[in-house]
């Protein structure tokens, strides 16, 4: 595993969602990766070799379940564009996926989950979806809660 490919990953992820004054306006990253943020943003990297960012969110986030997904996704394409990436296989999932009855008021969230692969790559291999996703970079995670 290349940490640093997966970092840049993170940062190109986090520089996305930041980018969207809407989804600033409701999560708020956090765990390991916001502390990395604070203690190491002199040298702009981050020491986690996790694949996942962890964010909360405020309530609001959970209205419209489909149009929070379609601009998380927009968002991630488009910056990862800038970057020369292109992001295949975008999930977004509830998290569980069967809520507890009893917990449901305050348990629970989303799971974002998608590949990145270069756009070069991407342009050699476009349309067959098993070459795409062997020369994707692995799978990164975004829980929302």
């Amino acid at each position: 595993m290349n940490v640093e490919l997966v970092n840049k990953i993170k940062r190109i992820t986090i520089i996305a969602l930041a980018s969207d004054d809407e989804l600033m306006e409701t999560i708020v990253l956090k765990g390991g990766n916001a502390i990395d943020l604070v203690y190491r943003k002199s040298s702009g990297t981050l020491s986690r070799a996790s694949f996942d960012l962890d964010f909360s969110v405020e309530d609001e986030f959970f209205q419209d379940e489909q149009a929070i997904s379609q601009r998380i996704q927009k968002t991630l394409e488009k910056t990862f564009l800038e970057y020369d990436y292109v992001v295949i296989d975008y999930k977004f999932q509830n998290r569980p996926k069967k809520a507890n009855e009893v917990a449901a008021d305050f348990w629970g969230g989303y799971l974002v989950t998608f590949k990145v692969l270069e756009r070069a790559q991407y342009e050699q291999v476009k349309g067959n979806v098993d070459d795409e996703r062997r020369r994707a970079i692995p799978l990164l995670c975004l829980v929302f809660d």
